[in-house]
């Protein structure tokens, strides 16, 4: 079974899509600021990682950077409320050695409930 780390600050997010992934299948993580994510990726294997971009203690851009030092190769998804800010993670995209994909997070969010 696949497992997704999910930092977002946001605690009704991160109960929808744990909920939705888990349904889907996958293991979920969750993490509500950028020292708790990144002590959970020390203590436990990961598939994928979806990070606000947006959490309060550190940019979620900055963070996305930290995580590909910490755990270079792992698939990142930035998720936001505004699909405008999600632009940004294009120039991580070609600026890290992997991919970085980005995703509108109340989008997807309804787009699994409905």
């Amino acid at each position: 079974m696949a497992t997704i780390l999910c930092i977002d600050d946001e605690e009704q997010a991160k109960r929808l899509f744990k909920v939705a992934l888990e349904d889907a299948g996958y293991r979920v993580l969750t993490a509500e600021n950028r020292a708790h994510g990144l002590r959970l990726l020390e203590q436990q294997q990961v598939d994928l990682i979806l990070v606000d971009i947006f959490i309060p203690d550190l940019d979620g851009l900055e963070l996305i950077l930290r995580l590909r030092q910490v755990r270079p190769g792992h698939k990142i998804t930035a998720i936001s409320e505004g699909a405008n800010y999600l632009d940004m993670t294009k120039h991580l995209g070609r600026t890290t050695s992997s991919r970085i994909h980005s995703v509108c997070k109340s989008c997807w969010l309804q787009s699994q409930l409905t």
